[in-house]
């Protein structure tokens, strides 16, 4: 059965995996990035702040948000290419390589977002209402565009892990999925559902 031939469901799931394995890379590549950026600025960022401990709070959270960005990012992208890859060989291990993508994107965006929440759009605030050092400092401790990549990529996993889930529980990729992969006589996957179909419509009407 070529890849056109496979219920839409099927292929929609391959779709989004290889997008939620994208938005994965985009978390990766912006995790690295934030934690390079703000590890070699950090010194001359904290002695710029009025109160450094202020500062080494702010340096400190992201930090700490970049790193749970690249263990997330890397999961994903290693779970993501996995789970397409069974897919479209319809292995027996498919439906469970799916769902560890999908939860496990979903709740590593739980994970960033907590991280965030001490972070926000402006993660040094200065104490003493001076806007020129806050802006300089963020300006050396946010890589430029980082905010831009990591918030909406957490949204789309969230949304990317929610739809892949609904797409598993669906009736055409469960069948698709354990029909192809049982020693079915019949190689045509819409004759093995419909048999399938017609005997749960009589094991109904008894």
């Amino acid at each position: 059965m070529t890849l056109s031939e496979r219920p839409r469901a099927v292929r929609v799931l391959g779709w989004l995996l290889i997008a939620t394995g994208a938005v994965a890379a985009v978390q990766l590549l912006a995790g690295v990035l934030e934690l390079r950026y703000v590890r070699a600025n950090a010194a001359h960022a904290i002695s710029l702040a009025s109160i450094t401990s202020d500062a080494e709070r702010a340096v400190s959270n992201l930090d700490a948000a970049a790193q749970i960005a690249i263990w997330v990012g890397a999961l994903g992208a290693i779970a993501s290419l996995a789970a397409w890859l069974l897919v479209r060989r319809v292995d027996p291990w498919a439906r469970v390589a799916a769902w560890i993508t999908a939860g496990s994107v979903f709740f590593g965006q739980f994970a960033l977002m907590g991280q965030d929440s001490s972070i926000g759009i402006s993660p040094f605030v200065d104490s003493t209402q001076n806007q020129v050092i806050e802006d300089l400092v963020n300006s050396l401790i946010v890589a430029p565009g980082y905010f831009l990549l990591i918030y909406p990529a957490e949204v789309a996993g969230l949304v990317l892990g929610v739809w892949i889930a609904v797409l598993l529980r669906g009736e055409d990729t469960v069948e698709y999925l354990r029909s192809r992969t049982e020693a079915a006589a019949d190689p045509d996957w819409d004759a093995v559902l419909a048999a399938r179909r017609a005997g749960s419509g009589r094991n109904g009407t008894r």
